[in-house]
């Protein structure tokens, strides 16, 4: 059965057909919507994809780019559920592919790409800027892409970090706290410098500690596995004096310490005050509710898929960026009075 037949069928035009089998109903009534759907399930129509793709000049397909080695991008599920929701309701559908850092040395690759894929825009997830070489293929070429969790001035959306620290920082000036440590992201594997996310966080702790008139204390760990992490976070608190309220860059720095805590017969908040950054799953995963700034990776996925749509409908158009805002999830309230003065 045609689109014609279709739309014969159910006394609306093929225009109507076409949208509303096309996952853009919006400008028909429900009952409408119902009739044309239920027909072409009766009728087991199927739209034709080449017609499609000849009339809009679009294959309504998009990639989400990662790179191939361990730890050299993140994409999670919270991303692509939302990422993919919000595309399949504009019409797109969604490929994942992992790409060598080397491929990109190949000036053609991303044309050869385009073709051989049938794909109409790019999702490039990397967490640090992406191999240069893939930058300067950006630069030069005006195809639709966007960037993940980048701090671009456009193209691009990430999650306000330094909103995040702030919130932390101050929630626990207000709650009494006079030393209050940030402790960074470690050491990385492969030498790769940290992501943008720990300058913004630090540098949003010491903004809000000065605004106080405190003294901010950023601690570097030199351990980046969990075991040595932790016994480097005990020997900072067998310290007589040290902070009372600990601000950690990642949620699993803080189950370290907070494993540690315990161990000595500390009690959390009552000890000490702890704060992270990311999702519950993460925070809360040791059985332990470490209050979180959270990090709204659904809003990210939506904001990525329609600034990938609009850069697809019109390819030379710049987006700012996108800085999706976090607050405070506070759990069983591990951010309480200090027991004892700083």
């Amino acid at each position: 059965m045609s689109i014609r037949e279709l739309a014969k069928l159910t006394g609306t035009s093929p225009t109507a057909v076409s949208l509303i089998l096309n996952n853009r109903p919006h400008r028909y009534a429900p009952a409408t919507v119902e009739r044309v759907r239920e027909a072409a399930e009766k009728n087991h129509y199927v739209p034709s994809i080449y017609a499609q793709t000849m009339r809009t000049k679009r294959f309504n397909n998009v990639f989400v780019i990662k790179g191939a080695r361990p730890g050299e991008s993140t994409f999670n599920q919270i991303v692509e559920t939302s990422f993919h929701r919000e595309l399949s309701a504009q019409g797109f559908r969604m490929g994942l592919a992992f790409v060598e850092d080397e491929a990109f040395a190949d000036p053609q690759f991303l044309v050869r790409v385009r073709r051989n894929w049938q794909c109409d825009g790019f999702v490039f997830a990397y967490n640090f800027p992406g191999p240069e070489r893939l930058r300067q293929h950006v630069a030069s070429d005006p195809f639709p892409c966007v960037w993940f969790n980048q701090k671009f001035r456009f193209d691009a959306v990430h999650p306000d970090n330094a909103g995040g620290a702030s919130a932390l920082t101050r929630a626990m000036i207000e709650a009494g706290h006079r030393d209050i440590a940030f402790v960074g992201p470690g050491p990385k594997a492969g030498g790769e410098p940290p992501h943008f996310s720990a300058e913004d966080r630090e540098a949003a702790y010491r903004a809000a500690m000065e605004a106080a008139r405190l003294k901010p204390r950023v601690i570097a760990p030199s351990a980046a596995g969990p075991v040595d992490l932790r016994s480097e976070l005990g020997g900072l608190l067998d310290q007589k004096k040290g902070p009372t309220g600990w601000i950690f860059y990642h949620a699993g720095q803080a189950k370290c310490f907070v494993s540690a805590a315990l161990e000595r017969g500390c009690q959390i908040p009552r000890d000490f005050s702890v704060g992270t950054f990311g999702i519950s799953a993460e925070a809360w995963d040791s059985g332990f509710r470490i209050t979180y700034a959270i990090e709204y990776f659904d809003r990210m996925g939506e904001s990525l898929a329609k600034m990938l749509v609009a850069k697809i409908l019109d390819p030379d158009r710049k987006i700012p960026t996108v800085k999706v805002p976090m607050d405070l999830r506070k759990g069983c309230e591990t951010i309480a009075p200090p027991r004892r003065g700083a």
